[in-house]
């Protein structure tokens, strides 16, 4: 088997894939045994100019990779491994390390770090990324020895994941380290640089009500945001979610000050869907809103484009309340394949003003729209399977009749000349 996880971009416009192996033939050489990590480097068009096998005979496990400012890359894993680009091993052969290494522009090991505690850093989300002259590492861990010296907020008796940060030198040797979370686990997905303020954000979930997460929304999980700065100080934390499950995968950078929060939440529409949240400068939630239809459906990543978004991930459903499904033969069975659904939304503009009320709705829905513009939102309503149930222009307030409508779950839908766009969910009775 052989699977791509991650890629970046080079600076000539080509690109780093970072691929898991069990092969020893076709395109993989120098294969070190078990499960390897395997980088290639393409072109502008896709054409391979080199691959390589990077690890030990035992298991490793490829997470992250970005670009370097020398051409090279860097390139974080997770392995159980001590020989080959391994140099040692933490703990038993049952727990992982995180696995660092730098390689030059034509995949040459410079140096590599096994990093960790005698704990598992088996979780194998996260992230690396260069600012400046040092390389930063977001992830999970629930060590507390070693490489992972967990921060003042932590009690002794503690065994739970955290989220972890490491700032490396330009020789891979750890400076700090930092630990965030709460009594139960947190899962770091990723994280981005944000230039504009030269902080890290870093996006996942936590299972926590207490430590260093406020604001928990359910008995399940929650997406959770962190901003900090390049010392590891915590600008702000932010969960977000509902009563039921939320998973946080990825985020962007929105115009502005803000920030576009992507990952899944539970019945909102159907078994699994996508979720997007919008974010200011501060943290704070602007609205939110889910994707999907009535089967099951994740977001993995989130980027922005001109005047928008775009939103990758899977699916097993049929049909959609956002979105295109590119199989109209698909069963919708969550046991049929699973298919990518790229998925555009638009930037939101004062879309975080608007009232939807009494929900439940027994005779009458009100949607008010407190906008000091007289432009006309399209206000279209549709029924759990995508049926259009009502569709009409509108400025301020309307007051729609749904009395005589069937009793059930219905999607409101807003938009406006601008590209701002809301959703939400309501019951009528």
């Amino acid at each position: 088997d052989d699977f791509a996880v991650k890629g970046c971009q080079t600076k000539d416009g080509g690109y780093g894939v970072l691929c898991i192996t069990e092969s020893n033939n076709g395109d993989v050489t120098g294969f070190k045994g078990g499960i390897d990590i395997w980088v290639l480097r393409l072109d502008a068009n896709g054409n391979l100019l080199w691959e390589k096998c990077y690890g030990s005979s035992a298991g490793d496990n490829p997470m992250s990779i970005a670009s370097t400012s020398d051409n090279g890359f860097v390139i974080l894993g997770n392995t159980n491994g001590s020989d080959g680009d391994v140099p040692f091993h933490y703990g038993s052969f049952y727990t992982m390390d995180w696995l660092v290494i730098k390689t030059d522009s034509s995949g040459t090991v410079q140096w590599s770090r096994d990093l960790g505690g005698t704990d598992d850093e088996g979780d194998g989300n996260g992230a690396i990324m260069q600012v400046d002259s040092f390389y930063y590492i977001a992830a999970t861990s629930p060590s507390r020895d070693h490489d992972c010296i967990p921060s003042s907020w932590q009690t002794s008796s503690s065994i739970s994941d955290d989220f972890y940060v490491l700032k490396l030198n330009d020789s891979g040797r750890v400076l700090w380290d930092s630990s965030y979370g709460g009594s139960n686990d947190e899962e770091a997905a990723n994280a981005r640089f944000d230039v504009r303020d030269s902080t890290i954000m870093i996006i996942g979930t936590t299972y926590s009500s207490d430590g260093m997460v406020t604001n928990f929304h359910g008995v399940y999980e929650d997406i959770w945001v962190l901003k900090i700065k390049k010392d590891g100080t915590l600008v702000w934390e932010s969960a977000l979610g509902t009563a039921n499950l939320e998973e946080g995968y990825d985020l962007c950078i929105a115009p502005g000050n803000g920030y576009i929060v992507s990952g899944v939440t539970q019945l909102a529409i159907g078994g699994l869907d996508g979720w997007l949240s919008a974010l200011d400068g501060n943290g704070n939630e602007l609205f939110h809103k889910a994707y999907g239809g009535a089967d099951f459906d994740d977001h993995c990543s989130v980027v922005p484009i001109t005047n928008g978004y775009v939103t990758a991930g899977s699916s097993a459903s049929l049909f959609f309340t956002e979105g295109v499904n590119c199989d109209t033969n698909n069963s919708g069975s969550f046991f049929s394949y699973w298919e990518s659904w790229p998925l555009e939304i638009k930037n939101a503009s004062e879309m975080n003003k608007i009232s939807i009320y009494p929900n439940p709705a027994t005779h009458t829905l009100t949607v008010a729209i407190n906008s000091a513009s007289q432009d006309n939102y399209t206000i279209t309503i549709k029924d759990i399977l995508g049926r259009c149930c009502y569709c009409k222009l509108a400025t301020n307030l309307s007051e729609i009749d749904v009395s005589t409508w069937n009793k059930g779950m219905y999607i409101v839908q807003i938009g406006n000349p601008g590209g701002g766009f809301y959703q939400q969910k309501i019951l009528v009775e």
